[in-house]
């Protein structure tokens, strides 16, 4: 299991946070996602753009996997880690499975859209991929102590839609 996987570093958590408000400035939801090289901290930080280029395709997470493929070149990212800030869709968890990830971190839970959540999954150190791609396993973790930061964001920013 990757060292990254106990305590988060709280530069990458910074790093999160200042992507997120990029996206809520174009528009979008505010949500980041880093996806970082454990053996040589390469790394690659999006945020949503789904609003900016109308794509419903451009999640942070989809969006920093391909860009840590073609900074790696290679579509296999088994030495990676995938962190974003909201729990990731279907499409994200399979894009991950895809990309053949070594883990994934999240901060906030999401019940309606959030891939575990919304399939009743328990996270854990082995989570199967099988019903996506074959074999593919990886370990998962819900981060706490931190939600409230991305929490905020995303409030203020629902909350000013509605005014």
């Amino acid at each position: 299991m990757s060292k990254l996987a106990g305590a988060f570093p709280l530069n990458w958590i910074d790093q999160l946070e200042r992507s997120a408000l990029v996206a809520q400035d174009s528009g979008d939801i505010p949500i980041s996602a880093v996806c970082i090289d454990t053996l040589t901290g390469g790394y690659a930080v999006c945020s949503n753009r789904v609003e900016k280029i109308s794509s419903s395709l451009a999640h942070a997470e989809c969006l920093a996997l391909s860009e840590m493929q073609n900074k790696l070149g290679t579509r296999f990212l088994t030495d990676c880690i995938l962190v974003s800030t909201l729990e990731p869709c279907t499409m994200c968890m399979g894009a991950a499975a895809q990309a053949r990830v070594a883990g994934v971190l999240y901060f906030l839970s999401d019940e309606k859209g959030g891939y575990f959540s919304h399939h009743r999954i328990l996270v854990s150190d082995k989570v199967p991929m099988r019903h996506m791609l074959g074999t593919h396993t990886c370990w998962v973790r819900k981060v706490v102590g931190i939600e409230e930061r991305f929490l905020n964001l995303l409030q203020v920013f629902f909350q000013s839609l509605r005014e």
